[in-house]
């Protein structure tokens, strides 16, 4: 018994905040078709910032890794920073490199649950936007408890947070439209970039002053929503890009299930017109089962002429025009000629008793 199956032809719903297929085997079917997508971007970006660190770790040994690169003063304070800093760039490495293992294990579909590949993700972006922070000279010198960090840094123009910011906005924007990560999860990240300023900048005091962090704190925001509805707007195009496919695929197979449904019928029916064009059925084959000993032969000669004549497997005389200049060959039994029938060019053969 075939099983029944009612498909439907129409567009997959999706929530108006999240943006999430209401049907989870649709969702689960958006999220796949972008597997291999995110696995190759994600090794891309994470393979981009290991190169990154990798360069930033050979400037610091070539300019001096006691302090960190020229960033701090060739102190024994400014000595135990710089190798502090140098140190967390060897962290945020090894970070890069856990990315990289991420999008392999996800490329070779080790990982098959790609809601916990998103998360994966963003939780590196997380913690690399907290690891920036004391990546910075001016903060990580307070952390270490220096009321005046010019007494370590080497530079007043190393202690603005114009570099910060920059970091954090790149992070940002690189995840919102780099990676191909639903942007409903990427609210950590945008939640991460902006804390990631504000906390050290108000907790450590950035020297920027108050009306420096309020309008560097309003500059985050703005980029966060920005880079949001940004990602919202491109997710909502290519869900609809998606519905329209699954929507088509859906018709056709609709399409091949009917087909399927009336295959049995066809059959039938032509099983039947078989059954109906039985020699015994059709006036030639009537002529052709006659039996010598009903009829005599000039009347079966008569009968199929006039059958012939119905059906047209047999020409009329008066239906050919002879082209007697346009002789093709002889024979043994007559001439074949070049004739007109209905004013196409036939091939007609005349026997040598008919004249």
């Amino acid at each position: 018994m075939t099983p029944r199956w009612q498909p439907t032809s129409q567009q997959p719903q999706c929530h108006s905040l999240s943006l999430c297929f209401v049907e989870a085997g649709v969702e689960n079917g958006f999220l796949a078709s972008r597997r291999l997508q995110l696995a190759n971007k994600a090794f891309l970006a994470f393979s981009l910032l290991l190169m990154y660190l990798a360069g930033t770790l050979a400037l610091i040994f070539l300019r001096g890794w006691p302090t960190s690169g020229g960033f701090f003063k060739d102190t024994e304070e400014g000595r135990q920073l710089g190798e502090m800093r140098s140190r967390l760039v060897i962290a945020m490495i090894s970070v890069a490199l856990l990315g990289m293992l991420g999008a392999g294990l996800l490329r070779s579909k080790r990982i098959f649950n790609l809601r916990y590949a998103e998360r994966y993700m963003t939780c590196l972006a997380c913690i690399g936007a907290f690891m920036v922070v004391p990546h910075h000279p001016w903060y990580l010198a307070k952390l270490y408890g220096f009321t005046d960090p010019l007494e370590v840094v080497s530079d007043l123009t190393f202690g603005h947070d114009d570099r910060l910011l920059l970091y954090l906005d790149i992070g940002l924007t690189g995840c919102h439209m780099f990676l191909p990560v639903r942007w409903i999860s990427l609210w950590p990240v945008e939640v991460a970039a902006v804390l990631a300023y504000v906390v050290p900048a108000i907790v450590l005091k950035s020297h920027h002053g108050w009306e420096g962090i309020a309008m560097n704190t309003a500059v985050m925001i703005l980029l966060a929503i920005c880079a949001a509805g940004g990602k919202r707007a491109l997710e909502t195009h290519e869900r609809s890009s998606f519905a329209q496919v699954a929507a088509e695929r859906t018709l056709r197979a609709e399409a091949e299930h009917k087909l399927a449904q009336a295959e049995p019928q066809v059959a039938a029916n032509v099983a039947e017109a078989d059954n109906l064009s039985l020699p015994t059925t059709t006036n030639t084959g009537e002529i052709f089962a006659m039996s010598s000993e009903d009829i005599t032969l000039e009347d079966r000669l008569a009968r199929i002429m006039q059958v012939g004549f119905a059906e047209h497997w047999l020409v009329k005389p008066e239906s050919l025009q002879p082209l007697q200049d346009r002789i093709i060959g002889k024979g043994g039994f007559g001439i074949a000629m070049v004739a007109l029938y209905h004013g196409a060019e036939v091939v007609l053969k005349v026997p040598h008793t008919r004249k």
